[in-house]
């Protein structure tokens, strides 16, 4: 069984990018160089046939705008002790102060409108939307298109030639994407019914604990009290000779103390959270699960970013909004934005809940996709790193997913990876909370007696939190504390970590009961959480957190991070030795560079470690921490 992995497959010709665009010099900003994106790594495509001429590309057109002093203010409104702390702005506010100018923007319309090209206003004035033809493209941006094959089978139209910005419109765009369509940003998740009859004897499951702590491994049985109906409970993972049963929502809410804030009546009334998916849902399933476990789902409100139908149940929506409707059950409502995982429309996804009003803007967005760094263009991590500064500046918290395939995260197939350190994007960018992976063990009052770095190896998959260093993004001014390695000016991930594991993982029903893990499940769990604070700061009259990272960070620079945090010292999330030097994947062969070797990062030690962040929440203490700060 295999949980849900981010990963992507790199590109050939994705983006351009005119020299001269500058980058900021604060370190939430990429250090990458803007140039002339075009990688040929593992998985890219190869040309079959010409594209269609009528064929319409879906672009999106970076304007030269103040990004630089956009981040300053993101930077101060995020930054306790700051006179601007949490002192917000609109998006006609941050338009109007760091976007391009309404004159720079009208320039590039009228010009593509001129040349019969599709175009209009993009997000707060940092980008214009077009969707060329292939023909319009090709004369416009003087290249041609062809249609690619990528190793999976998949075919999609890119760019063959490298792009150029037509004279006119070189002072106002720095930098545009989606002249490919090849589709990075992906995200599997599968569960397992077990086929044994009965669950794991107390014994049994005692003896499968010793064994996974012997052989290094996080997997464990479930020793805890469930409750729920009894088909979630008759589902789980089969190591033989019974099988272990996942986890309900008692268990993992009692686990980290949202049950606490639940019996003082803080269930998440009057928040609304964002999901950003490249999968749908069936509403049905929600209230099967929410019926089996004696809570009401909240209204759910969906929007296909770019239009068109929704899109066909899958396992990663599921998942998120399930765990995040038993951990915040009185959620005003939960908006869920869906969109194809294609480069433009993935920066499109982000920046749709924050486009919206203030009385309809998400308080948290929550993101279960991602890639690893390398298979992501600059051009793309740079308009995508403005769109999440926008984020902070308007005082929403953005957190994501670590990755699942440990400090390798390069994925191939869900099975094994490149034999290289990378971190996942977006959880990288510093206007991002990265929630990494854990495993608890549980006594039978559902009370946490040890917590692990999830690394399933070598008994059970390929899977692992992800974490380690970044190569895209310096080390923000405020990642510093007990833990964190000063040496290296690198922003480092995952900030925290919650239950990830997939044994037992957490009961999801799907058409039939499953049990689901990964980070993508532990992103959620975090994200009701930040709603849970965010109320009870709306009630003592106070703003909401916006981006917490710098107030994690606070919080924990005192050394002692108990109760906040509950520090993992135990576990690696280095699956290296694991990782086979050839794998076959949708019919390609990969040369890995494996030689059954540890990659040498990271384990969990005392204080923050690039296994585990500052570990688990403590959420009572966590959210009156958060709140507290001025």
């Amino acid at each position: 069984m295999q949980n849900k992995i981010t990963y992507s497959l790199a590109l050939v010709v994705t983006s351009i990018t005119l020299a001269g665009s500058t980058a900021s010099a604060l370190a939430a900003q990429p250090t990458a160089n803007f140039a002339l994106t075009s990688s040929l790594a593992h998985g890219a495509g190869l040309p079959v046939a010409s594209a269609a001429s009528d064929h319409r590309l879906h672009l999106l057109l970076e304007m030269r705008s103040d990004s630089d002093g956009l981040s300053r203010y993101a930077s101060a409104v995020s930054t306790p002790g700051s006179r601007l702390f949490r002192r917000y702005l609109e998006p006609s506010q941050i338009e109007a102060r760091f976007g391009a100018s309404s004159q720079s923007r009208a320039t590039v319309i009228d010009y593509l409108r001129a040349k019969g090209v599709r175009a209009s206003e993009g997000f707060n004035g940092f980008w214009v939307e077009a969707e060329p033809t292939v023909a319009q493209a090709s004369r416009v941006f003087s290249t041609h298109f062809a249609t690619f094959r990528a190793s999976d089978g998949a075919r999609y139209v890119g760019a063959a030639s490298s792009a150029s910005v037509p004279s006119p419109l070189q002072r106002e765009v720095t930098s545009i994407i989606g002249f490919n369509e090849q589709r990075p940003f992906r995200s599997l998740s599968s569960g397992a019914k077990s086929a044994a009859a009965q669950p794991l004897t107390t014994a049994q499951s005692l003896a499968f604990n010793a064994k996974a702590r012997k052989s290094g491994g996080s997997p464990r049985a479930n020793l805890g009290t469930s409750a729920g109906c009894a088909a979630a409970t008759a589902t789980g993972t089969g190591p033989g000779p019974g099988f272990i049963p996942p986890y309900t929502p008692n268990q993992f809410l009692s686990a980290y103390g949202y049950s606490a804030l639940h019996g003082q009546g803080n269930r998440g009334q009057g928040q609304s959270v964002a999901l950003v998916e490249t999968d749908g849902f069936a509403r049905s399933d929600l209230d099967t699960a929410a019926s089996c476990f004696g809570y009401a789902a909240p209204t759910t409100q969906l929007s296909v970013v770019g239009g068109g139908r929704a899109l066909p149940a899958g396992d990663e929506s599921t998942l998120d909004l399930q765990i995040l409707s038993a951990a915040a059950p009185g959620l005003d409502s939960i908006r869920v934005f869906e969109s194809s995982s294609a480069l433009s429309a993935v920066a499109k996804l982000f920046a749709a809940p924050l486009a919206l009003p203030a009385g309809q803007r998400p308080s948290v967005i929550s993101s279960s996709i991602g890639a690893c760094e390398s298979d992501i263009p600059a051009s793309v991590v740079k308009i995508m790193t403005t769109t999440l500064a926008n984020a902070a500046a308007l005082g929403v918290t953005v957190l994501s997913a670590a990755g699942d395939q440990g400090s390798s995260d390069c994925g191939i197939g869900g099975s094994s990876a490149y034999a290289r350190l990378q971190v996942d994007f977006p959880g990288s960018s510093p206007w991002v909370t990265s929630v990494g992976g854990t495993n608890i063990t549980l006594d039978s009052t559902n009370q946490t007696t040890e917590e692990v770095v999830w690394n399933d190896e070598p008994l059970v998959s390929f899977a692992g939190g992800g974490g380690g260093y970044s190569s895209l993004f310096k080390r923000p001014s405020w990642q510093k504390g007990p833990g964190v390695n000063l040496s290296r000016n690198s922003r480092v991930v995952p900030d925290v970590a919650m239950l990830a594991d997939i044994v037992p993982g957490y009961a999801i029903y799907q058409s039939g009961w499953t049990s689901i893990g990964g980070t993508s499940a532990a992103t959620p769990l975090l994200a009701a959480g930040v709603a849970l604070a965010n109320q009870q700061a709306a009630t003592g009259g106070k703003p909401a957190l916006g981006l917490i990272n710098p107030s994690i960070y606070t919080l924990a620079a005192g050394g002692s991070t108990a109760p906040i945090f509950r520090d993992v010292t135990s576990g690696s999330n280095d699956l290296g030795k694991w990782i086979n030097p050839r794998v076959r994947s949708g019919g390609t062969t990969y040369k890995t560079g494996g030689y059954n070797r540890p990659l040498g990062c990271c384990k969990a030690t005392a204080n923050f470690d690039p296994a585990s962040g500052w570990g688990s929440v403590n959420l009572p203490a966590f959210s009156a921490g958060l709140v507290s700060l001025r």
